[in-house]
């Protein structure tokens, strides 16, 4: 495998499943005690649970590409969409959104050039056939 590659793959898994996790806890947390950093109600907890949950799985796959090459191949396409949607849908909020402008400025604009960045590099760094 390609080592740079699976690194790519195992880091970027590992960052993914710690998000996801992390959301997961900030939605058992609002359950729990009605006190969250993030600015939303109910409804939206239930947003904030599923992308923790996809997160997750997402980063378990990646984990698991990291180590087979072959899989790595498959996923690289799919990864490199991902990567890039979450930098478009960004990109979009920063000049769409006031609420999340005065919530944290302009982390998405940073937010859009590392998944931008990863789309690129999960697409031209991708395993190439045998």
């Amino acid at each position: 495998m390609n080592s740079a590659y699976g690194r790519l793959c195992g880091i970027t898994g590992g960052s993914l499943i710690l998000l996801g996790f992390t959301l997961l806890t900030v939605m058992l947390v609002f359950l729990g005690t009605g006190q969250s950093p993030i600015p939303v109600d109910g409804v939206g907890y239930y947003f904030v649970a599923f992308t923790g949950s996809v997160l997750m799985a997402w980063g378990l796959s990646l984990r698991v590409a990291s180590r087979d090459m072959d899989l790595a191949r498959v996923l690289a396409p799919a990864n490199a969409m991902g990567m890039a949607l979450m930098a478009f849908y960004r990109l979009v909020i920063v000049f769409s959104s006031a609420d999340v402008r005065a919530w944290i400025g302009f982390l998405p604009m940073g937010e859009a050039f590392l998944f931008g960045g990863l789309a690129i590099a999960f697409w031209w760094g991708r395993p190439k056939p045998v």
